[in-house]
């Protein structure tokens, strides 16, 4: 097992692997990891690349279709 004291990414075996050990579901351990990443990215570097991403803005006569 690696040491959880390293900086590790938890994929989805080592989330089942804590799931287990800690009697927790392999989502918690995934959700973790997502909102680490998304807070780094966040407040990192990756921050300057979000800024420059202009938002796509839909016309007013846009309907969605759905299929169903």
């Amino acid at each position: 097992m690696k040491k959880l004291r390293q900086l590790s990414i938890v994929d989805t075996a080592l989330a089942l692997y804590l799931s287990e050990l800690f009697g927790t579901s392999p989502e918690l351990w995934l959700n973790r990891q997502m909102q680490w990443e998304i807070w780094h990215c966040l407040h990192g570097t990756e921050v300057k690349k979000l800024e420059m991403i202009q938002p796509i803005v839909a016309s007013s006569n846009f309907k969605p279709e759905f299929v169903g």
